[in-house]
């Protein structure tokens, strides 16, 4: 692959990885912005001060704030008395809103949220973004440093199957669906082709 698209690729794709854990920094009261027309080298070392960034102790105040940020994308969705019980349930107990944050996310599937780390339990590794014109996946191995990519046919073309079915679980491994604790799963529409 020629340099220029690897690094092109590359930067959308820590782009994108940082869109997915921003509410997760949040609540380790960090940021770590991508910058723009950041070198290969700068990406590289975004990558590495993300990794030491998932294993930073999270915080109540962050926990909070994180909450907050996800909670206004769903406020134009919900009833005012809905509101402010999320609201005040979010300043009262931040640690019992957010198990139950999901659940605003499943009654109202909100697209700039729904592939966000911040549901998932996973590690901070796989980001899709768009070029062009096709959905590419970016996996991070921070043991080697390397990042490797694939084009959304080629990932389903390795897809676990059930039945006729994509194997909701694998979905939820290459980060083409969120699968939550009670068994619930949300596709990713305009990644992966489910019937």
């Amino acid at each position: 692959m020629p340099v220029d698209v690897a690094h092109e690729l590359l930067a959308k794709g820590c782009l994108s990885l940082y869109r997915d854990v921003r509410l997760c920094l949040s609540e380790r009261a960090m940021d770590l912005p991508v910058r723009e027309a950041a070198s290969m080298d700068h990406l590289h070392t975004w990558l590495r001060r993300l990794a030491e960034a998932e294993e930073a102790p999270i915080q109540l105040a962050g926990v909070r704030y994180a909450l907050l940020q996800a909670f206004r994308h769903f406020k134009p969705s919900l009833e005012p008395g809905e509101r402010h019980a999320w609201l005040d349930f979010i300043l009262r107990d931040p640690t019992k809103a957010r198990a139950q944050a999901y659940e605003l996310l499943l009654a109202h599937p909100n697209a700039d949220l729904l592939t966000s780390y911040y549901w998932r339990h996973d590690r901070w590794r796989i980001a899709w973004f768009e070029h062009g014109g096709e959905w590419w996946q970016m996996i991070w191995r921070p043991e080697s440093g390397d990042c490797a990519f694939r084009t959304r046919a080629q990932v389903l073309a390795e897809a676990r199957r059930d039945g006729a079915r994509y194997d909701p679980h694998w979905l939820h491994e290459e980060r083409l669906a969120v699968q939550f604790e009670n068994g619930d799963v949300i596709y990713y529409p305009w990644l992966a082709e489910v019937q």
